[in-house]
């Protein structure tokens, strides 16, 4: 929580950072590429908080939205205040397009430390890249000695409606498509190979139940010796999650915290475990030994 957190105040000090440059070098922006920097700029922002906020509250969808589409006409707003009120409102668009891209995708990856610290890289990499092309517009305008401060140029009214089309679109797609995106998948770990615990004769394996369902989904043991299992229900999953499996003989509410299970004489084969109704499942895969 405290590196979702951290991350996030990173994200809004370097898109300060990026606003204050705007207002401060505003006269030496008023042209097309000036412009797409800008919003591209906005664009970037907001779907790194998208994805910085799906991850810290836990893929819960509204709340994420809410945050992101705040930060998204915040932004927008104080990036094209210094011309044209359009700008304002292609700023916002912008920032919505990003918002979208941003929760999905924050939704569709895994939380885990490592994800977060790689959009953080991600979110570094790509605004030092347009700041790059922002402050070759500044010396090209500069070079030709052009310091006026006021916008030139007439109106067009093109951007905004692709980008109005481009948020209707995307929300449209989302809200249709809405059950059909798979929640915390990209980055979850598949598998793993469960300890040995010499003193005790025992192969034990923790298993992680989130929001994003069971971590890793599936555990290999060995045949012929005693499993400990210990189903670790993270605090903000929910409570009253029921675990069941046909194949193991268990039908029980897991509590918050460690949930230990005992699994005598395992024998070869497959074993499956859901959550509930069965929309997150996870398996025991059990082999001979050589």
């Amino acid at each position: 929580m405290l590196l979702s957190i951290g991350s996030l105040f990173i994200v809004l000090l370097i898109t300060g950072y990026c606003i204050v440059r705007i207002h401060r070098y505003k006269g030496f922006i008023t042209s097309a590429a000036g412009k797409l920097s800008s919003m591209s700029m906005v664009a970037l922002s907001s779907a790194f908080i998208g994805i910085l906020s799906a991850q810290t509250l836990e893929y819960q969808i509204v709340p994420s939205t809410v945050m992101s589409g705040l930060f998204a006409i915040a932004v927008g707003f104080l990036t094209g205040k210094p011309f044209r009120k359009l700008d304002v409102v292609n700023g916002i668009l912008s920032g919505f397009v990003g918002a979208i891209i941003g929760i999905v995708a924050g939704v569709m990856i895994f939380i885990s430390a490592s994800a977060i610290m790689i959009t953080d890289l991600g979110y570094i990499v790509c605004i030092y890249l347009l700041l790059s092309v922002f402050d070759r517009q500044i010396n090209k305008v500069q070079s030709q000695e052009i310091t006026s401060t006021k916008a030139v140029g007439q109106h067009s009214y093109i951007p905004t409606i692709f980008l109005a089309s481009v948020v209707c679109l995307m929300l449209g797609g989302v809200i249709v498509n809405s059950n059909n995106i798979v929640i915390g998948q990209i980055g979850q770990k598949q598998s793993q190979v469960t300890a040995m615990d010499e003193e005790n004769d025992l192969q034990v394996a923790i298993i992680d139940v989130t929001a994003a369902g069971f971590n890793p989904k599936n555990t290999e043991f060995k045949a012929n010796t005693m499993i400990k299992v210990i189903f670790n229900v993270n605090s903000n999953t929910g409570n009253g999650l029921k675990l069941v499996s046909k194949d193991l003989k268990i039908d029980m509410v897991l509590k918050n915290g460690k949930n230990s299970f005992l699994l005598d004489d395992p024998q070869p084969g497959k074993y499956e475990f859901m959550l509930g109704s069965g929309e997150y499942k996870g398996s025991f895969t059990v082999t001979q030994k050589k």
